[in-house]
C-alpha cells in the first residue's frame, strides 16, 4: 500500500486523542496531499451503547449477548487489510477502520453497517458496497450538476488534478470515481432527500400561480437502446410556482396537452384552497378547458409575462437589436416604472394597447433607421399579442406575477 507509513502515522495521532471516534488527518507525500479518516467509535461518545453485539453472531441466530472487543489491527494497508476509498474532490481520501472481534472469532470492521446504525453522531462519510465518499464531496458535486456539467466532465475534472493524476499513473485507478459512480452518488443523495423535499413543497402556499413547460430537463431523461440510440421518455417537465418563484408541484409529461396535467391542478388547488391568478403561456386555449373542471372554473387566467415578451424577443437579434427588445419590455410598464425590475402592476387594456402601438410606430412603421432582420415575424407576434391584450390577458398583473419577476 502506497500510503502505509502515512496511515500508521495517522493511527498514532488518533490513539493520542481520548474519546474521539474519528480523526481526520491531511498528510503529504511525494504525490501531494491525501486525507486519512481513522475510525474507531467503540467506547466513545459517538455510540449509543457501551457494548456492541456481534452482528455476525446475531445473523447466525447465535446468542445476542456476544459482544465485540477491540483488537490492535486496522485496515491500514498492510497485507490484505486495505482501507476503504472515500471519493473526495480536493485530494485522495481513505477510511482506516479498526478491526473488532468477538469470542467466536468473527471479524467486524468499525464501519460495518450494523455498527454505524448505533451511532448517535453524524460521521463525515457515506459508504457504498466497495467505496464511499466524504460528505463535502456531495456539497461540491451539486453546484456542478446545477451548472450543467456532465458526470463524464466531472470525472475528467477530478482525474486531472495533480494528486489524483500521479496516483492514477501508478495504477491506483479506484481513487477517482467514474462517471457512472458519480451519477449513482448523485441519484442516491436525491432519493435520500426525496421525502424532505416533498414535505417542504407540500407546505408551500400561493395565491398567484405561474406554470411553465421546460424541455431541457426532459431531454436528459431516458435510456440508451441496445443499438446505442438515446430514447427520450418524456417531452417536458411541467412546473407550478408561487409568487415567490418556489415550486409547488411538478410533473414529467409526454406532451404539453392540458389533459396531461389536469389532475395535478385539481390536487394542487385542493391543497391551496383559493387561488387568485393563474399565469401560463397558452392562456386562452387552457382557459376553455379549465371551465370543464369544477375546481378550476373561477380562477383568473392570464398570459405569463415572460412568455409574452419572449414571443417578440425570439424574433430579434439580441446582439444588434437589444434596444428594440428593451423597448418592448417597457410596453408592460406603468408610467414611471422604468427600473430593471418591475415595481408596479401592469397597465390596463387601454394603456397596454397605446404602449404597443407606440412600439409598432417606432420599430415597424415610421423609423427609417429601423432595420429589424425579422420585421415580418415581429409584426405577426405583435398582432397575436394585441388580441391577448384586448381580452385582458396581460393587464393588472401584480408585482412578482409570472415566471419572469
Amino acid at each position: 500500500m502506497i500510503f502505509l507509513s502515512i496511515i500508521t502515522s495517522a493511527i498514532l495521532m488518533h490513539m493520542q486523542c481520548n474519546n474521539h471516534g474519528i480523526t481526520q488527518v491531511i498528510k503529504k507525500n511525494e504525490n501531494g496531499e491525501c486525507l486519512i479518516c481513522v475510525f474507531d467509535p467503540m467506547h466513545t461518545n459517538m455510540i449509543s451503547t457501551t457494548k456492541i453485539s456481534c452482528p455476525k453472531c446475531c445473523a447466525n441466530k447465535q446468542k445476542s449477548d456476544v459482544y465485540l472487543y477491540k483488537s490492535d489491527k486496522w485496515l491500514d494497508g498492510s497485507r490484505k487489510k486495505q482501507p476503504r476509498v472515500l471519493y473526495n474532490f480536493n485530494r485522495p481520501a481513505y477510511l482506516v477502520s479498526r478491526i473488532y472481534y468477538c469470542q467466536h472469532g468473527h471479524q467486524v470492521f468499525a464501519h460495518d453497517s450494523e455498527v454505524l446504525l448505533m451511532l448517535i453522531k453524524e460521521v463525515p462519510f457515506k459508504l457504498h458496497y466497495k467505496s464511499g465518499y466524504t460528505t463535502d464531496f456531495v456539497d461540491m458535486l451539486l453546484p456542478l450538476v446545477d451548472n450543467g456539467m456532465s458526470f463524464e466532465g466531472m470525472h475528467k475534472l477530478i482525474a486531472s488534478k495533480k494528486q489524483f493524476k500521479a496516483l492514477i499513473n501508478q495504477g491506483y485507478n479506484n481513487i477517482c470515481p467514474s462517471a457512472k459512480k458519480l451519477q449513482e452518488i448523485f441519484t442516491n443523495y436525491i432519493l435520500s432527500k426525496e421525502s424532505s423535499y416533498n414535505a417542504v413543497m407540500s407546505s408551500l402556499k400561493g395565491r398567484i400561480i405561474s406554470c411553465d413547460h421546460t424541455f431541457k430537463v426532459a431531454c436528459n431523461i431516458g435510456y440508451t437502446r441496445s443499438d446505442g440510440v438515446w430514447v427520450q421518455v418524456y417531452s417536458s417537465l411541467f412546473l407550478v410556482m408561487n409568487e415567490e418563484g418556489k415550486v409547488l408541484k411538478w410533473l414529467l409529461t409526454s406532451s404539453t396537452k392540458f389533459e396531461k396535467v389536469s389532475i395535478l391542478f385539481t390536487e394542487l388547488f385542493d391543497r391551496l384552497g383559493k387561488v387568485d391568478i393563474l399565469c401560463l403561456d397558452n392562456c386562452c386555449t387552457w382557459k376553455n378547458k379549465m371551465k370543464e373542471v369544477d375546481k378550476l372554473q373561477n380562477i383568473d387566467i392570464k398570459l405569463d409575462l415572460f412568455h409574452a415578451i419572449q414571443r417578440i424577443t425570439k424574433c430579434l437579434d439580441k446582439r444588434i437589436e437589444k434596444e428594440a427588445a428593451e423597448d418592448f419590455a417597457m410596453v408592460f410598464r406603468r408610467k414611471g416604472d422604468i427600473l430593471k425590475e418591475r415595481k408596479k402592476i401592469t397597465p390596463n387594456v387601454a394603456v397596454l394597447l397605446r404602449n404597443i402601438r407606440r412600439f409598432e410606430w417606432k420599430w415597424l412603421k415610421s423609423n427609417p433607421k429601423s432595420k429589424l432582420k425579422n420585421k415580418e415575424g415581429v409584426k405577426k407576434e405583435v398582432r397575436n399579442l394585441k388580441r391577448h391584450i384586448t381580452k385582458g390577458c396581460l393587464s393588472d398583473l401584480p408585482i412578482g406575477c409570472g415566471t419572469n419577476k
